[in-house]
C-alpha cells in the first residue's frame, strides 16, 4: 500500500524544490563568472527601464531576454558538469558545450539589440 499523497506533502516537496533550486543558484553565482556577467547585463537593463520609465509590457520585453539569458547560463553551467565529468574526448561534447554558450549569447544579443533600437527611437526617430 503506497503512502497517502496530502496537500502538506505537496509544500513540502515545493519547499523542498525551492531549497535545490536556491543551492543551485548559489553554486551558479559562486562558480561562473558569465552567470555574474549576464546578472550584471540585467540589473543594467532593470536600471534602463527605470530610467526610461518604461510601461509594463515594454518593461517585460526589454529585461526578459537578460532573465532567460540566466536560466539559460545554469542549464550550460549543468551540460558543462555533466560533460567535463566524462574522461572521455568527443567532439559532440564540445559541441554540446558551445551550442549551450551559443544560446546564453543570443539572448543577450536580442538583448542588447532591442535596447540599441528602442534608445536609437528615443533619441533620434
Amino acid at each position: 500500500m503506497s503512502a497517502k499523497r496530502t496537500s502538506s506533502n505537496y509544500v513540502i516537496q515545493f519547499f523542498q524544490a525551492c531549497q535545490y533550486s536556491m543551492s543551485g543558484l548559489i553554486y551558479v553565482y559562486k562558480s561562473e563568472t558569465s552567470f555574474r556577467r549576464n546578472l550584471f547585463f540585467l540589473v543594467l537593463s532593470l536600471g534602463l527601464s527605470f530610467y526610461f520609465e518604461l510601461g509594463f509590457l515594454y518593461f517585460w520585453v526589454m529585461n526578459v531576454p537578460f532573465m532567460a539569458s540566466l536560466a539559460i547560463e545554469c542549464i550550460n553551467t549543468a551540460i558543462e558538469s555533466i560533460v567535463d565529468q566524462l574522461e572521455v574526448e568527443n567532439v559532440l561534447m564540445g559541441a554540446a558545450k558551445d551550442c549551450g554558450s551559443a544560446a546564453v549569447a543570443i539572448m543577450l544579443l536580442i538583448g542588447a539589440l532591442m535596447w540599441v533600437h528602442y534608445i536609437y527611437l528615443v533619441y533620434f526617430g
